[in-house]
């Protein structure tokens, strides 16, 4: 049965495989334009790197790979049965009626579904080396801010510090994940492309900007009030 199915799959037409890939076609979105970040800047490892569209793209994704660290193998397993069942869907229609329209569309979809599993598969290399990277406090401390998604007050009661130290070693651990991604060069763009069009992965990466956006204007206004404050009472 295993050789039958070689020979099956050896008597595809090549040209017309091919023809398939050449007709295959990817598109990706962008859900908000980050431009009014590209001014800050960032202190990493006694090096200053510019935040630029691109770096700060990077930050937002750090968050994006963190949270959906959990959910990865998950959707990565479910894409693996798929993908088999599919693929002995194939094979069996081949054998019963050859080759034709219906069995390369077919073969499209099988294909289609192993090039999404191959990047969400990278997507959690990424995210489990950016875990790994951490020291054991550290690792404990992303994991439950961006993996279980705790509260900074959470997170403080369970390490026996305050919400301020909280605040700032997250500040500290995002630096050294951001230095880690530029030196291992995995760059905004490439994450992006492992991305591709995952409704949920962008869904995750919006909301992230959001909340980044979101609280750059609560500290500005606490800022603003502070400043207001001083001036008051000098």
């Amino acid at each position: 049965m295993t050789s039958s199915k070689a020979n099956i799959m050896e008597n595809i037409n090549e040209n017309s495989l091919a023809e398939t890939f050449k007709k295959r076609k990817t598109t990706q979105e962008k859900c908000e334009n980050s431009t009014s970040f590209a001014k800050n800047t960032i202190k990493i490892a006694n090096k200053r790197v510019k935040l630029n569209d691109s770096n700060f793209e990077l930050f937002i994704y750090i968050k994006v790979l963190l949270s959906a660290y959990k959910t990865l193998p998950n959707i990565i397993g479910y894409l693996d049965k798929l993908i088999e069942k599919r693929a002995s869907s194939f094979i069996f229609t081949s054998t019963i009626y050859g080759s034709n329209n219906s069995t390369f569309s077919e073969m499209n979809h099988v294909i289609d579904l192993s090039e999404r599993k191959d990047k969400l598969l990278n997507l959690f290399v990424m995210s489990e080396n950016l875990i790994s990277s951490l020291s054991g406090d550290e690792k404990r401390l992303a994991v439950m801010k961006w993996v279980k998604n705790l509260s900074a007050e959470e997170i403080a009661f369970s390490f026996g510090i305050t919400e301020r130290t909280v605040y700032r070693r997250i500040l500290t651990i995002q630096k050294k994940l951001m230095k880690f991604l530029i030196d291992k060069n995995w760059t905004a763009s490439f994450i992006r492309s492992q991305i591709g069009n995952e409704p949920w992965l962008e869904e995750l990466y919006c909301k992230k900007l959001r909340d980044e956006k979101s609280n750059k204007t609560k500290v500005f206004k606490k800022n603003l009030q502070s400043k207001s404050s001083s001036s008051i009472t000098s």
